[in-house]
């Protein structure tokens, strides 16, 4: 063998590899930049924007960090400085401002056309709304205000078009926790049933709602009806049922029938915890206490310790506790 066709070991594999990659490029990355973009679209519901923010990145990376345009301005903290002007500016942001409202009050944005029209039009925007939820990359976060929306909407227009719910959409659209209506369909001789795939029927969900003080019947359907001033609103000295003062922790939990483990809740500073079967008494007792404590888990499950920060006043109905005779 010549000297000329001489090589090293090094030189010929790294020839063979090139051969190789060459042929084969990253399709999992191409992939993955391919889903930011349509993330980036999903998120702000506005594809020019997503267009124009990818078309960016791309000559960024081909000018490189010496070609690219210099900015001393950091994109988290300018969103994070903006985040509520920012969000009404995104197609998304605005869909679910306005599907808080529909869940919350019954009512939908302005809409030409019959009620069927305006039907069709709630559906594609419920629908729009829950495949941008689903489509949220897992582990970037529990999101529970963005999931609540999709759920209420969801449970306010299957309801209203007759049809049933299922335990976490009524959950969410009545403002109880998903435990608290568990144990409330539990409960012997109640009249709130679901059935064996887990769903409740409308019109046993609606007459339960009904009887909660705080829930809106839906006015979607005739926007434009005449009704007396405050015909929708509590009358002054009506009675709306029991409430009772719980506390909030900082973080802005509660202290709820949900956070019962093993049948029954802990409260106290740690090394002076007492425990209860009934949620009643345990309230009672973070009451009696000059430093208001109690365990309840976080986003991960753990259980820890909180305090009370303020008390807020809540209906019973809310909490899925029966009033007191």
């Amino acid at each position: 063998m010549h000297e000329d066709n001489m090589a090293t070991i090094r030189e010929i594999r790294s020839e063979e590899a090139a051969n190789a990659y060459n042929s084969n490029p990253p399709h999992d990355l191409h992939e993955l930049i391919e889903r930011t973009g349509e993330w980036l679209e999903a998120l702000t519901g506005e594809p020019h924007a997503a267009n124009a923010a990818m078309v960016h990145l791309l000559d960024a990376l081909h000018d490189g960090p010496d070609g690219a345009p210099a900015s001393d301005r950091d994109w988290r903290a300018e969103w994070a400085d903006d985040i509520e002007n920012s969000a009404d500016l995104m197609r998304r942001g605005q869909d679910m401002t306005e599907l808080m409202a529909f869940s919350g009050f019954g009512i939908q944005p302005d809409l030409a056309g019959t009620p069927a029209d305006r039907r069709q039009a709630i559906e594609e925007k419920v629908a729009a709304f829950r495949a941008f939820v689903d489509s949220i990359p897992p582990g970037w976060g529990e999101l529970k205000e963005v999931r609540q929306v999709a759920l209420a909407a969801e449970a306010r227009i299957l309801l209203d078009t007759g049809e049933s719910v299922s335990i976490e959409q009524l959950a969410a659209l009545s403002g109880l926790g998903f435990r608290s209506l568990q144990n409330l369909l539990a409960k012997k001789g109640g009249t709130l049933r679901a059935d064996a795939d887990g769903r409740v029927a409308a019109d046993a969900a609606l007459e339960w709602l009904r009887a909660r003080p705080d829930f809106k019947e839906s006015v979607w359907m005739d926007p434009d009806r005449e009704v007396n001033e405050a015909e929708d609103s509590p009358r002054d000295g009506e009675v709306l049922g029991e409430f009772l003062f719980v506390p909030v922790a900082a973080d802005g939990t509660a202290f709820v029938p949900d956070y019962r483990r093993g049948g029954r809740y802990t409260v106290g500073l740690k090394g002076e915890e007492c425990q209860f079967e009934d949620y009643r008494e345990a309230l009672e007792y973070i009451a009696s206490m000059t430093r208001p404590a109690w365990r309840r888990p976080n986003d991960k499950g753990n259980w820890g310790i909180v305090r009370a920060d303020r008390w807020e006043r809540r209906s019973v109905a809310s909490l899925g506790l029966e009033a007191r005779s």
